[in-house]
């Protein structure tokens, strides 16, 4: 990019004015499709500035965002590679008065508008902190800067006057020449005559000419420049409605609303051409044209980004006179004895060979880290994460190739021995290609924000900010939105975008090829007119957002480098992503939340109160017995990285027996290395031959059953073969995963070569060799990795397998805000044969906790109580012992507890502990409270001394709360309660009692629906109806209804429209229990809820009689005595119907007899022949065999001729 005068050939014109979409739903115009859309020819439907830059050979371009400069460096790079100058600007908000001022009352509160163009490097660190600053301290609707402010950061920037809402031509339509003139007037005192331009625009606004005459005498009177713009919102004009729509999209409205705020009274806001800019203004106003190339000229300043950049890492300052290497090492030597038990310098005798291992390994990595000039930066990551264990907050083993490094083992970075787990260096910081290394750290998720702000106050708070995102309009959102903003209901747009795939790389244009969906938009014209409307709003950016665990922290104020703006709570965040943060030479570091250790830590506590043990996590065996139990039985839920359904399955075949096989599995169950499962397993057990190419290859690749499974595998096998250094077998490996073509083709030669000379290993072997290496590195996991995340799979294993109650409670406690889960997870604690208890106040801490065998609610959970009231209570019972009962704990909470509190205790069983019926209790609240506070009364006044005097009779005679004699409240309304207060049933659930006949018929229950459903594929669920709510559609006018079917395993949602409302609408009554067959619907986001689109309801008593194929009755032998037998024929009979019987008995010897029964014994099965069998025989005595046969998956589209073909077929 050069700094030379722009050449100036006829019909030449810069664009200084331009929104790109960074403007956020108010610009349409993408800057360049290139880095955004991979499929080429989907790019060529599209436009872009780039392009048009390249049409109208335009030597420059400014980008001039309202008030953001977030894409500066996308259009700086994408600007730069076309040959185009990119000119870096921003259209800023200056306040009327002070940016501090929030007063509505005061004309143009929210700010004029005005261009500000970086002329070089000065000018853009004043550009990053005028905007910074208007973001961070002057926002108030807008972001808003102030002259004060543009004053002290003027040099280096050229000012121009804006459109019609700058302060200049603005303050001249509102009150006239003189004042404009005195506006004019402030802004050449902040910036100088020479930097600053009067813009002239005209958009076919009759307001434009009025200002276009006043700023042409303003120029002559005070001899200043004018320069025209064109205000660009969108590329081409045919994109007005694009822009149309988007701003549609940014104010909820709709197209056909009236007085929404559009621009398509003049549809002249796009990249105009040379010709089109002169027929405006090449007239009245020539040298405007011109002087866009004089400012083009004038604006030279270039990123100091790649080869040129500069490091702004933060420095670790050392003291002492010491060097911040001579720190890492120190730090390094003293914990090697922390890390291996022994001083480096005096090994016991039977440690001085892995002695001499450390100590060479640790002074290579040194010097590479020295020569690269990264100790600062190891120092920097070992600080914080030193403080947060000293502050008690869990960090992560290590996540990434981090954990390769014996350095970061040793200064406690990471928590993963690499000599013992055989990982590499050079995976991390490679000498051979250096790029910046990258520690992701896990902390507690619950405690990670102290550690961010332990790094603010450390390196300055205007060094530490968090990063930005930002969300573009995915093909199916823009379908959605576009049809919302047509008018449309919902189930329009989600119709078009079920017929979608969930693929990343999808594309409207791509979308075309799938039949279903082509066939629905040729066919189907309310699909058309939103695929049009949705083509060239697609990919543009919609919204922005905060990297979920990304912090950039530099050596200086931020705005020194880059544009901040504020989160919603106002904390800086840099509006740049996170790759253009490292090209400056700022530090990303990612601060992640890891609810694992959070449950690691709170399990570890729980022990400490129930047990009284004290477990140190970093020193469990890795051997125990108890924990691989586990593992192959498949007992891994709630185990971290092992809990899915295929995870299990893999545990219980492979049969684990190491940390190593923990490790492995991490790595070989995903997508690609899956396919090699079978021959992992086979090859473990002995059942498959275990092969090496070469004999140096076993070594490498025994632990792994000759399977090239980790990428450090694959990087040892081409350096002991093909004699590679690690760090340019990084490189090959870097390249096979990139697919870098041309590289992949020298290094297959290079590798040939070098083991025919390291090794005379011929050309055949070595090309086998090679197309393996080629397949497997494209497969490969990061060992170290795996690794970290393998051991801490163990630690949760080792938890659940020896301390279950404990362990469980912590993960109940860290999914208290998802229902579904919760339930599931208290399910499963049930299977362990673990209780689940109501919430106590004598045993309840504020999350769930344990109490002997038991895990008990916490009171936390309880909704009403309030975290103030739950404190209270846990407070008074450690400082003076458990409560006696409800008169006595309110007696000691006093009014830390008001009576709708308590009552939310007794309802959900907090005092159940007194012996006393709920009923009574609810009817005695008030009692209690008027004796509580009638006892608090007499001690305060001295009287309690005679009552203690007093015998326990006379004292509860005087002083205590009379018991009604009253029934308990019905079961089923003491469940209700319990999921009022609680959100779940605790204590049992309605519908325990239909379970067997919902396993019996239902296809899935309602948790697989949730985890296995696929979309469109036949259904039947049993269930209680939970709730039913009834609408009108507003399309049809015609009632339908939303039901909660819920089992024991969770709810769904089922939507009952059309026939099947008019059929089945008298079955819709909350609490009985039916069945429903239909469809699995699931939205278009990754992972959303299945609902059900029902097809028919059934009740529980009809499903029986019409459903069941065959009973089982099981029956003991000793207790098929002659009378029993005649009560069970005469049973049979009393139901006779078509359904055949089949006793099961199970004989003395353990064995079970099935005897299937004569035809005349068939019943004709019921509720009532259900009963009748559980009275002779027992509960739980007899066996359903349904039938569950599914409706076929249903088609996502048929063709509407299609539909009137076969219904007048």
């Amino acid at each position: 990019m050069s700094d030379q005068p722009i050449s100036t050939p006829d019909k030449q014109f810069v664009h200084l004015h331009v929104h790109t979409d960074y403007s956020l739903l108010d610009g349409a115009s993408a800057i360049s499709w290139a880095p955004r859309i991979k499929d080429k020819e989907a790019r060529k439907l599209k436009s872009d500035l780039v392009k048009m830059c390249l049409e109208n050979e335009a030597p420059a371009c400014a980008m001039t965002d309202h008030g953001v400069m977030g894409g500066a460096i996308e259009f700086y790079e994408e600007m730069g590679a076309a040959g185009v100058k990119p000119i870096i600007g921003c259209e800023v908000y200056v306040a009327p008065t002070s940016k501090l001022v929030h007063d509505p009352s005061v004309p143009h509160i929210r700010g004029y508008h005005l261009i500000l163009l970086a002329t070089n490097q000065t000018g853009y660190v004043n550009l990053c902190k005028i905007v910074s600053d208007a973001q961070l301290r002057g926002f108030y609707y807008k972001p808003r800067t102030d002259k004060e402010f543009l004053a002290a950061h003027s040099e280096g920037l050229i000012a121009l006057s804006a459109c019609i809402q700058g302060e200049v031509p603005r303050s001249f339509l509102d009150r006239g020449e003189e004042e404009s003139r005195k506006i004019l007037t402030q802004y050449l005192d902040i910036f100088g005559k020479e930097n600053f331009y009067l813009e002239v625009q005209y958009h076919g606004i009759e307001e434009q000419k009025l200002v276009n005459r006043q700023l042409v005498k303003f120029a002559r009177e005070f001899e200043l420049p004018l320069v025209a713009t064109n205000d660009i919102h969108y590329v081409r004009k045919e994109h007005a409605r694009a822009q149309d729509v988007l701003l549609c999209i940014s104010t909820r409205s709709q197209l056909d609303d009236a007085d929404r705020m559009t621009m398509m009274d003049h549809q002249e806001f796009y990249y105009k051409t040379y010709d089109e800019m002169y027929d405006i203004f090449g007239t009245e106003i020539p040298e405007a044209i011109p002087n866009t190339l004089r400012v083009a000229e004038r604006c030279n300043f270039q990123f100091r980004i790649d080869k040129t950049m500069e490091n702004h890492y933060p420095v670790y300052q050392v003291s002492g006179g010491t060097t911040q290497a001579d720190m890492l090492r120190q730090i390094c030597i003293d914990n090697v004895k922390r890390c291996y038990g022994f001083e480096l310098d005096n090994p016991p005798p039977d440690q001085t060979e892995l002695a001499e291992t450390i100590r060479k390994r640790m002074d290579y990595e040194l010097s590479v880290i020295i020569k690269t000039k990264y100790p600062s930066y190891f120092l920097v990551v070992w600080d914080f994460i030193n403080a947060a264990k000293k502050k008690g907050i869990p960090v992560g083993l290590g996540r990434g190739s981090g954990a390769g490094s014996l350095v970061a083992y040793l200064t406690g970075i990471t928590n993963i021995d690499p000599l013992r787990y055989k990982l590499l260096f050079e995976r991390f910081l490679n000498p051979e290609r250096v790029s910046p290394p990258d520690f992701d750290i896990d902390f507690c998720e619950r405690r990670r924000e102290e550690v961010i702000e332990y790094v603010r106050e450390k390196y300055g708070r205007g060094s530490v900010a968090q990063i930005a995102t930002y969300g573009a309009l995915k093909p199916k959102n823009a379908i959605k939105d576009c049809a919302r903003v047509l008018g449309y209901p919902p189930a329009v747009g989600d119709r078009m975008t079920k017929l979608l795939p969930n693929d990343p790389k999808l594309t409207l244009a791509k979308a075309m090829e799938i039949a279903e969906f082509k066939e629905f938009v040729e066919h189907d014209p309310d699909a058309q007119k939103i695929y049009n409307e949705a083509l060239p709003v697609e990919g543009l950016n919609r919204t922005t957002g905060i990297h979920a665990c990304g912090v950039i922290i530099g050596d200086m104020p931020l705005d020194n480098v880059v544009p901040l703006q504020r989160s919603p709570d106002g904390a800086p965040v840099v509006q740049f992503i996170a790759h253009p943060c490292e090209q400056l030479g700022l530090l990303k570091m990612d601060f992640l939340g890891l609810r694992t250790l959070t449950v690691i830590s709170d399990a570890i506590e729980n022990v400490r109160k129930n047990r009284n043990i004290s477990i140190d996590i970093d020193r469990i065996p890795l051997d125990d017995k108890a924990t691989y139990d586990l593992l192959n039985r498949g007992d891994t839920i709630a185990v971290f990285q092992l809990e899915s359904g295929g995870m299990q399955t893999l545990c219980r075949q492979f049969v684990v027996e190491t940390i190593e096989h923990i490790i492995a599995l991490l790595a070989i169950y995903r997508p690609g290395p899956m396919e090699f499962i079978p021959t992992f397993v086979g090859c473990k057990k002995g059942l498959q031959p275990i092969v090496y190419d070469h004999p140096k290859m076993e070594p490498i690749l025994k632990e792994t059953y000759g399977i090239m499974l980790y990428q450090e595998q694959i990087m040892e096998v081409v350096q002991k073969l093909a004699g590679f250094t690690l760090g340019h077998a990084d490189i090959v490996r870097r390249a096979i995963g990139k697919k870098k073509m041309d590289i992949m083709e020298k290094e297959k030669l290079n590798f040939i070569k070098g083991c025919k000379e390291t090794n005379d290993i011929e050309p055949e072997l070595a090309e086998q060799i090679w197309a393996k290496i080629n397949k497997f590195a494209g497969y490969g996991f990061n060992k170290s990795h795996s690794a970290a995340y393998g051991m801490v799979s163990y630690r949760t294993a080792y938890l659940k397998a020896n301390y279950p109650q404990e362990y469980m409670a912590a993960v109940l406690t860290s999914e208290l805000g998802n229902a579904e889960k919760v339930t599931f997870l208290i399910n499963a604690c049930k299977d362990m044969g673990i209780e689940i208890r109501p919430p106590d106040v004598n045993k309840s801490d504020t999350n769930f906790s344990v109490d002997g065998q038991n895990i008990v609610f916490g009171l936390g959970a309880i909704k009403g109580l309030g975290e103030g009231a739950s404190n209270a209570i846990i407070s008074e019972r450690e400082k003076n012992g458990p409560y006696k009962d409800m008169v006595e704990f309110l007696e000691r909470v006093g009014s830390s507890v008001n009576s709708k509190a308590v009552d939310s205790l007794v309802r959900c069983g907090a005092f159940d502990f007194t012996g006393y019926k709920r009923s009574q209790l609810l009817a005695t609240i008030q009692d209690a409270i008027n004796c509580a506070a009638s006892r608090r009364k007499d001690k305060e006044s001295g009287q309690g001394s005679l009552f203690d005097l007093l015998g326990g009779g006379e004292q509860e005679e005087f002083n205590s709360v009379h018991m009604p004699d009253i029934p308990e409240i019905d079961s089923t309304e003491l469940l209700k309660m319990e999921k009022a207060l609680l959100g779940f049933y605790v204590s049992g659930h309605p519908a325990q009692k239909y379970s067997h006949f919902f396993n019996a018929y239902s296809s899935m229950d309602t948790l697989s629906i949730q985890e296995h459903g696929t979309a469109d594929d036949g259904v039947i669920l049993g269930g209680l109806i939970k709730t039913v709510t009834k609408k009108i559609s507003k399309k049809s006018n015609k009632p339908f209804a939303i039901i909660q079917i819920e089992d024991l395993k969770g709810a769904v949602e089922c939507m009952v429209f059309g026939k099947a409302y008019d059929d089945f609408k008298e079955l819709l009554i909350p609490e009985i229990p039916v069945f429903v067959t239909g469809y699995v619907r699931r939205g278009d986001e990754e992972n959303s809820p299945a609902s059900i689109s029902v097809k028919t309801i059934v009740s529980l008593e009809q499903m029986i009689q019409t459903q069941t194929n065959q009973i089982h009755l099981h029956l003991f032998e000793e207790e098929c005595s002659e009378n029993t037998l005649k009560s069970l024929n005469g049973l049979l009979g009393k139901h006779a119907g078509n359904i055949p019987v089949v006793l099961c008995v199970r004989l003395k010897n353990g064995t079970t007899v099935f005897v299937e029964t004569d035809r005349k014994y068939s019943v004709l099965p019921s509720m009532e022949f259900t009963q009748d069998v559980a009275d002779l025989l027992g509960a739980d005595r007899f066996r359903i065999k349904g039938n569950r046969e599914v409706p076929p998956p249903q088609r996502r589209f048929v063709r509407e001729d299609a539909q009137k073909e076969s219904s007048a077929s």
